[in-house]
């Protein structure tokens, strides 16, 4: 399929869809639990959520769609090595490297059934940790075979190549006989996904103990549990497809009211509204009751007060519906300073004085970001253009940032230099090229490293037509950078959003462009 989106600013509002990532997790505890569980989400057709769903219905679960989202009817069959079992897996990385440790757990003799470029995207160490543990693995072409029972023991994954591997050890080894470990060596990236597998594994009653040895390795405790069903759990927003249309807010006269989305999430690519935010971008969270008229951002009304994207020396925000009378402060310095910053929100907080507390740009090696209960789970976003002036983005916790916020830096001012971003080449595509190219194309200076980006900010691009490389981030990528370039943007291989937000183009849609297939 082929779109052509005529050239535009992006703005209007519009809701998140539900986190791929959350509902991979919540859909496997769900299939491998005591009871029911009523899982409560929006509609999606993602077709890496399809890919779990049916790999889980082959274990024997049963999954259906209902108007509150999926109700899952835990498996009870009973595996043999006698019976082989097929999971199409598709073009889903998260499913296989999720779905392989727990099958190998069960004891399943398993074909997983590939398509893409997953047979050529990596499983080491991951395959050498089951094959240490009893278990036999071979391919033949896009078919991976497993056979045998995973023997529990002490596991050793290094912490900088996939946490997905991390995760399938947590989901899978509570199912075996006897105690586990599992030890991640440093340095540990997109920690937060791991974190966001144990958060998922105490709903359903599963407890993992986490400690930091001297050698300052994560060790993880896992011993035999059986997964019980809260009987009901929310699918919070997705952070990694939301974040597209905050980066089209900080385009051109872009201007986007992002709803649903949990300000307290585990979710990585939450980091997306600091850095957007550093780069001189208006982010910020709004109240339920926000409307994005223009006037509410006037100076002398509605009790907003900023000054130059809130400016060195006038730090208060002040919200009477948002806050209380006695505490009024938002403390804000250089767009967040290094020094911890009380936000005092009534409706979010207690009343005592609560600590939002981050150093360094959400340190991703540090991760100062002290979490209340009492936040609300789900949040109006607000982005709208200002300043587009990048310097240095690490990659490391936010690969899948990468290729929109290239887009948004390639109309930027100066160079953005996007480093630690290697593992984007072994995506759906090779994504450090695959943007530079796109990008090339409609008119950026751009240029791939060995490990990330160097962008040369331009005042406009051109348009022009472009491939998707077969990979949905790309395609949406393309998509946003139309809001930059005077001339259309045509994009082969439209039909690659199919595999995470099928319903883009409807949504770009909404936001005020014109797109033609």
């Amino acid at each position: 399929m082929t779109a052509v989106i005529q050239p535009g600013k992006i703005a209007g509002e519009i809701s998140a869809i539900p986190s791929k990532s959350h509902l991979h997790r919540q859909l496997i505890f769900a299939a491998l639990a005591d009871k029911k569980t009523q899982i409560i989400c929006a509609k999606t057709e993602a077709e890496d959520i399809h890919a779990t769903a049916n790999c889980l219905r082959a274990l024997g679960a049963e999954i259906t769609r209902n108007e509150e989202g999926f109700l899952v009817t835990p498996t009870k069959k009973i595996f043999s090595n006698d019976e082989k079992f097929f999971f199409p897996v598709c073009e889903s990385g998260s499913t296989l490297r999720f779905l392989l440790p727990i099958v190998c757990a069960l004891g399943i003799n398993g074909a997983f059934e590939m398509k893409g470029r997953l047979p050529n995207r990596p499983l080491a160490p991951l395959d050498a940790q089951l094959e240490k543990h009893e278990m036999k693995l071979s391919r033949e072409k896009n078919i991976l075979n497993v056979e045998g029972l995973l023997e529990s023991g002490n596991f050793i994954l290094p912490g900088d190549v996939s946490s997905q591997y991390v995760s399938g050890l947590l989901m899978a080894l509570p199912l075996l006989d006897s105690p586990s470990k599992i030890t991640v060596t440093p340095p540990i990236e997109s920690a937060d996904y791991i974190e966001m597998t144990l958060d998922v594994a105490r709903e359903f009653s599963c407890e993992i103990t986490r400690n930091v040895n001297i050698n300052n390795e994560i060790e993880y405790e896992i011993f035999p549990r059986a997964f019980a069903s809260p009987g009901q759990v929310e699918t919070e927003g997705d952070w990694s497809n939301g974040a597209f249309w905050l980066c089209a807010g900080a385009m051109p006269g872009g201007e986007i009211l992002l709803r649903g989305l949990r300000k307290n999430s585990k979710q990585g690519d939450r980091f997306i509204c600091d850095i957007l935010r550093d780069a001189g971008a208006e982010i910020f969270f709004a109240s339920a009751n926000f409307a994005e008229n223009e006037n509410n951002f006037s100076q002398d009304e509605k009790n907003f007060t900023k000054e130059n994207n809130f400016s060195h020396d006038e730090n208060n925000f002040t919200n009477e519906n948002s806050f209380s009378r006695d505490e009024k402060n938002f403390a804000n310095e250089n767009n967040f300073s290094h020094v911890e910053k009380n936000f005092a929100n009534e409706n979010n907080f207690s009343h005592d004085e609560k600590n939002f507390t981050y150093e360094n740009n959400f340190s991703h090696d540090e991760k100062n970001f002290t979490y209340e209960k009492n936040f609300s789970h789900n949040e109006n976003i607000f982005s709208r253009e200002n300043k587009r002036k990048f310097s240095e983005v690490d990659a490391r916790a936010i690969p899948d940032l990468i290729p929109v916020l290239a887009a948004v830096a390639s109309v930027g001012e100066g160079t953005t230099i996007f480093k630690n971003a290697a593992r984007l080449r072994l995506k759906e595509s090779d994504r450090l090229k695959a943007t530079a190219e796109t990008l090339s194309i409609l008119g950026a200076n751009i240029r791939a490293t060995d490990d990330g980006l160097i962008v040369k900010g331009v005042p406009i691009l051109r348009g022009g037509e472009v491939d998707s490389f077969g990979d949905h981030r790309i395609a949406m990528m393309a998509a946003i950078a139309s809001a930059a370039c005077e001339n259309p943007v045509t994009i082969r291989g439209a039909h690659a959003v199919n595999k995470s937000y099928p319903d883009f183009w409807n949504d770009l849609r909404k936001l005020g462009k014109t797109v033609d297939f």
